[in-house]
């Protein structure tokens, strides 16, 4: 057999640079040796065998690895005289591993502390390479220590920073330190305020602590300067000051010592609620002709401020219409009797009183319809044939006839619904409704039956009956 050789292999060069914590593969190409055989294979480190029988190793140096003598990397193919090798210089290269930084307190963290108070910060380094550690504090811009501590005077707001390093790489960390002055413990009154009524005089007062004196005061109304003292009345006669948004009134105290006091009342100053002047036409009935057309009309008191007003109108407990406009119309299209309520509400969400009509359509056609289709209801679910035939001008047979089916239906139940009447002229109307009959019939078994009705009745010799039917 042809004799083992290498014939290829990576990197090309002879010269390989890793660096720590890297990883660097070589690889060799095997070629000749007896057919089917696998040939012995040998990594060697600098003279320590690191892999064997295979043609692939891949090199990965730790972070004490680096050296300024370059180490060889040797692989022997075969055994003997025979043997096929080849080696790398392997430089490894120095990585510097960033330190690691925890703080006490918490870095980032905005902390407080009482005036004259002295903060304590502490920073822990942890440098894996053991690399010695300079630090380097800073108090509002200012250099102020190079150990692993620093203690800060609260002589005001703070701001800390550090930076540690290791001389290659370096890390940071930084405090705001918010300086709590003294506080004066003052009641006030009053306790809670959410909403004021304008032009309602509201008193605000400080109840200091009896060995508290040469207190100087300070009462801002949205932050313009009102007053001086421990006490300060709000006129609120502004109407600037009626809005959505609250007014804003605060005080502040502050004592000899230095300690100090706050406090803040955020309100909204409401409107009277509105009120309606007049209604047009007068509350009460309305006679009124079907396809006729009244105008509703409110009159209200003047808004204040940012106070603004919305006209709502409802048709039988219906919104019809809300908005600027205080004037309403409504189409009478039907004779039955309806109710319009009519009232003004503010951004306050703040009502009037209501106004009320009901309207009252003059009696006719379709109010006779009406009233004959509720007594035709009415006599089905009473079994009552002679009714039925006298609401339909039935003659006697038929009556006798109907009343026999009536008899074995039991449990009769007929409903009208989705009712519509429409007037044909003076003397007629057009019925058209869903009637359903739920019974039992002679058997036993529940029956349910639904179908579409359309019926035209009219006036005959003073009454109304039907003059026809179609169903569907």
């Amino acid at each position: 057999p042809p004799p083992l050789r290498i014939s290829g292999f990576s990197p090309d060069g002879a010269q390989v640079s890793v660096k720590e914590g890297a990883k660097q593969a070589f690889r060799i190409d095997v070629a000749g040796g007896p057919a089917g055989g696998k040939p012995k294979v040998a990594w060697r480190l600098d003279d320590r065998i690191v892999a064997r029988d295979v043609d692939r190793f891949e090199y990965a140096p730790g972070y004490d690895a680096a050296s300024d003598a370059p180490r060889t990397l040797e692989v022997v193919v075969g055994e003997g005289a025979d043997a096929a090798r080849k080696s790398w210089k392997v430089d490894v290269a120095n990585v510097n591993r960033k330190p690691k930084l925890t703080t006490s307190p918490r870095a980032g963290a905005k902390l407080e502390a009482k005036l004259g108070d002295t903060v304590e910060l502490r920073a822990d380094v942890d440098d894996e390479d053991g690399d010695k550690i300079a630090y380097a504090w800073t108090i509002d811009g200012k250099p102020a220590g190079d150990s692993a501590k620093l203690a800060v005077p609260v002589t005001g707001d703070r701001k800390v920073a550090l930076t540690a390093s290791d001389g290659d790489a370096e890390v940071s960390a930084s405090w705001q330190i918010a300086a709590l002055k003294p506080r004066l413990e003052i009641d006030t009154t009053p306790a809670r305020l959410e909403r004021l009524r304008f032009e309602k005089p509201q008193d605000f007062a400080l109840s200091p602590p009896r060995d508290t004196s040469g207190l100087e005061y300070e009462w801002t109304v949205d932050g313009k300067k009102v007053a001086s003292g421990p006490r300060f009345t709000f006129a609120n006669d502004d109407p600037a000051l009626v809005r959505r948004t609250p007014v804003k009134v605060a005080v502040s105290a502050s004592a000899a010592d230095g300690r100090t006091f706050e406090r803040t009342w955020d309100f909204v100053i409401e409107p009277p609620a509105p009120e309606v002047t007049q209604a047009s036409p007068p509350p009460g009935t309305i006679d009124a002709q079907s396809g006729s057309t009244q105008t509703f009309e409110l009159a209200a008191r003047s808004p204040i401020g940012g106070q603004s007003l919305s006209y709502v109108f409802q048709v039988d407990g219906k919104q019809a219409a809300r908005g600027s406009s205080p004037r309403f119309q409504y189409r009478v299209s039907d004779e039955r009797p309806h109710r319009i309520v009519a009232y003004v509400q503010d951004n306050f969400d703040q009502i009037s009183r209501r106004s009320e009509w009901s309207i009252a359509p003059s009696s006719g056609i379709v109010t006779r319809a009406r009233s004959w289709l509720d007594e035709y209801e009415a006599a089905f679910n009473a079994k009552d044939a002679r009714r039925i035939g006298q609401l339909r001008g039935l003659p006697a047979d038929k009556v006798e006839e109907l009343q026999d089916v009536l008899d074995d239906q039991s449990g009769l139940r007929v409903t009208f619904t989705d009712v519509r009447i429409d007037k044909l002229d003076d003397q007629r109307a057009r019925l058209t409704y869903t009637r359903t009959d739920d019974f039992t019939d002679r058997r036993g078994a529940p029956v349910s039956r639904t179908g579409q009705v359309e019926q035209v009745v009219g006036v005959v010799n003073g009454r109304l009956t039907e003059l026809e039917t179609r169903r569907r």
